[in-house]
C-alpha cells in the first residue's frame, strides 16, 4: 500500500509480506487496475552440522555434544537409545554398548525445521589400573587374601587366581597372583608375587 515507484523492491522479505499485489497504473488516459499477482514467503531452509562421534572407551565424566544449525540458532539433542543420560549437551556413558542421540532445530518464523541428524558410537569398556596390596603374610594357618584398588574407579570388582586358583592359599610359599577385573564397564589386570 502506497508505493509509487514503476518498481515494488521489498527488503528483507518475510512471512508478513505475505498475499497478494496489484498495481493501479493511471495517467492522462485513466487507470488500470493489474491481475493480482501473489506472492508466497515461506521460511527459510536450515542444515544442522553434528559430526560423527567416535566409538569411546567407557568414562565416568561427561561426553559434550557439539552441534550447529546454519541458521545461528540453538540445537538440542536428544538421546535416541543406549546406555547413557543426557542433560543438554552432556551426555554421561552408564554402560556400555550402542548409544545413538539425535540432534534437532524446530526452525522458527524465519527458517523451517531442520532435517534431524542421528550419530551412534559404541561404547567400550575402559581401561582401568589394578595396583595389588598385602603381597606379603606370615603364615598362620589362615588363608591370607590379595586385595587390590583399581583407577579411575575405585572398588571395581576384582577377582584373584593363586597360582591358578581362585582359593586363596594358607601354606607359606611363593604364589604367582593374577588379578583382573570383572565390572562389565572396565577392563584391566595386575601381576604379582605373593
Amino acid at each position: 500500500n502506497g508505493a509509487t515507484s514503476a518498481e515494488l523492491l521489498i527488503d528483507s522479505v518475510g512471512v508478513e509480506h505475505h498475499g497478494k499485489y496489484h498495481v493501479i497504473v493511471t495517467n492522462a488516459g485513466g487507470s488500470l487496475r493489474s491481475e493480482y499477482v501473489y506472492l508466497t514467503v515461506t521460511n527459510a531452509p536450515q542444515t544442522i552440522t553434528f559430526p560423527e562421534l567416535p566409538d569411546l572407551g567407557y568414562r565416568s565424566y561427561p561426553v559434550l555434544l557439539t552441534a550447529t544449525a546454519s541458521s545461528q540458532l540453538p540445537v538440542i539433542f536428544t538421546l535416541v537409545s543406549g546406555p547413557a543420560t543426557l542433560n543438554g549437551n552432556e551426555l554421561t556413558l552408564t554402560g556400555t554398548g550402542t548409544v545413538t542421540v539425535r540432534a534437532s532445530q524446530a526452525g522458527n518464523s524465519i527458517y523451517l525445521a531442520a532435517p534431524e541428524v542421528e550419530r551412534s558410537f559404541i561404547v567400550e569398556p575402559g581401561d582401568a589400573t589394578v595396583v595389588l596390596d598385602n603381597l606379603m603374610a606370615t603364615y598362620d594357618g589362615t588363608p591370607h587374601v590379595v586385595t587390590a584398588t583399581t583407577y579411575p574407579e575405585s572398588e571395581l570388582a576384582v577377582t584373584f587366581t593363586y597360582n591358578g586358583s581362585s582359593t586363596p592359599p594358607i601354606d607359606a610359599g611363593i604364589y604367582s597372583v593374577i588379578a583382573t577385573i570383572t565390572d562389565p564397564n572396565y577392563h584391566g589386570s595386575a601381576t604379582g608375587t605373593l
